[in-house]
């Protein structure tokens, strides 16, 4: 048990490491490559993103859950998933190529046809790395995981850099892709040295696809759902549109991808090995679900707090607009790494089912209310994203009630003290910052206060999250020091 706890240590250090670095990698990239290029730029590839986020669902089709699921896999199960995510992604490539003049048509956008044809290269790329991924995730070596993904999302952001900087426009983001993709690839190849059995199995097939189709559906009607705003402001409004909100999405996304992915990459495995002990996957579930809120919640905070001064001082006057939409959208964000959790909770125990009920109970609603949220402009398209957010959440809360057992009441009271924490810590970042006037010092202050601040009343509350962080910190520090000695 000793050897399981080191290991889903160990793991969310390592995966931590590898979304925290790969975000500042990405943002200090993106600070540096938004100086050079527009918002109507960025508005330009971030209208591919439904395409490119349901064609990269449909290449997963659920099979890297299946495999991490299957407790007794075998080598032919692993080729199976190879060469389905192959031919996939070909059939996938062939679509968009044919699909890309009716894209450009319907956004009015003459180059998106090239850029539609370019971009789903990285589709077949991906498909050549995504099983040696996989494996790492199985064996829990998030550490070589971290080293590739930063390597290449660094050679990647340098050459769109070069290219934003000598005027390439939206074309600097799509090689910037490309590159980043080509680079995994061949260092996942490079450091797992998979090759595929010549054998493809059916029975294996069957029992991926039979497992990952529910999974499959759910994340198609989710991608849907989640790309559908920036579908709908590139057709209702335009491209400078389009950019404000995503750049305005990107910031509190970008937390929730380090936090959200880091929990959930290695909560997974281990809800899969002991998915046949429901009181231990009560008990995993609710701390990993404390430790999110711990992270987030005052990451949050400080965002819709610190917004205007982060935004001027990173990205300057032209992407002012981005600012409501940044601190609407953090408000929104804090419910969806809860969803992300308890959607591969159900995975681990094989209810994939479940979650595809949950998809098409909830978001038809979502939808809708979208749809009717744009004649009143961007700002209350986000108000209404933030209240299907919390919908959302409400309607998980209630399916692992009804699975799992654990009541309404014991899930919200496991998120309550980060958000109580987080909220005295706001009102002491508000009055520091009053009447700060510099941008820099105004985030400065305020980033060091929260941070003081929150730390200070988790100690005083005995946080559990906080405890379990110094002693994780602590023991560390202890096995450093033992090898030393």
């Amino acid at each position: 048990m000793g050897t399981i706890k080191d290991k889903a240590a160990n793991g969310l250090f390592w995966a931590i490491m590898e979304k925290g670095g790969k975000q500042f990698i990405q943002f200090t990239l993106g600070i540096v490559i938004a100086r050079h290029l527009t918002p109507a730029d960025y508005g330009i590839v971030g209208m591919l993103a439904i395409f490119m986020a349901i064609s990269g669902v449909l290449l997963d089709s659920g099979i890297g859950s299946a495999l991490v699921q299957k407790q007794n896999r075998t080598d032919e199960d692993i080729s199976t998933a190879y060469y389905s995510t192959f031919a996939i992604s070909i059939i996938l490539y062939t679509i968009l190529y044919i699909s890309a003049p009716y894209i450009s048509s319907f956004y009015k956008t003459p180059i998106l046809t090239s850029i539609t044809r370019v971009l789903s290269l990285t589709l077949i790329i991906n498909s050549f790395y995504m099983p040696a991924m996989t494996l790492l995730s199985i064996r829990l070596d998030f550490k070589a995981q971290t080293v590739i993904s930063l390597i290449a999302l660094l050679a990647g952001g340098v050459l769109g850099i070069i290219l934003a900087v000598k005027g390439a426009g939206p074309w600097a983001l799509v090689y910037y892709s490309l590159a980043e993709s080509l680079i995994r690839g061949i260092l996942y190849q490079c450091y797992v040295h998979y090759i595929p059995h010549t054998r493809f199995s059916k029975n294996s097939f069957k029992y991926i696809f039979s497992f990952g189709t529910k999974i499959l559906f759910a994340n198609i009607v989710g991608s849907i759902y989640n790309n559908l705003y920036t579908l709908v402001i590139g057709r209702a409004f335009d491209a400078h549109n389009v950019g404000i909100f995503n750049r305005g999405k990107n910031f509190p996304e970008s937390l929730t991808y380090i936090v959200s992915h880091s929990v959930v990459k290695v909560a997974y495995p281990i809800f899969s090995k002991f998915q046949f002990d429901k009181e231990k996957l009560q008990d995993m579930f609710l701390k990993a679900m404390q430790l999110e809120a711990f992270f987030l919640a005052p990451f949050f905070t400080g965002m819709i707090l610190l917004a205007k001064p982060l935004v001027l001082l990173v990205l300057k006057d032209k992407w002012i607009e981005c600012v409501p939409i940044l601190q609407l959208l953090s408000i929104g964000s804090l419910w969806l790494p809860f969803i992300d959790l308890s959607t591969n909770l159900f995975y681990s125990v094989g209810r994939t089912d479940v979650t595809l009920k949950y998809q098409l109970i909830e978001k038809p609603i979502a939808i809708v209310m979208l749809f009717v949220s744009v004649p009143f402009g961007l700002k209350v398209m986000c108000i209404v994203r933030i209240i299907s957010a919390f919908n959302s959440y409400l309607l998980y809360v209630l399916f692992i009630q009804h699975y799992f057992h654990v009541s309404f009441f014991s899930q919200f009271k496991n998120i309550s003290q980060p958000i109580l924490m987080s909220g005295i810590m706001a009102i002491a970042v508000f009055f520091t910052t009053f009447n700060i006037d510099s941008n820099i010092a105004k985030l400065c202050i305020g980033t060091l206060t929260g941070i003081f601040t929150y730390i200070l009343i988790g100690l005083l509350l005995k946080s559990s999250s906080l405890c379990t962080i110094l002693d994780f910190i602590k023991e560390k520090q202890n096995k450093k020091q033992a090898k030393t000695t």
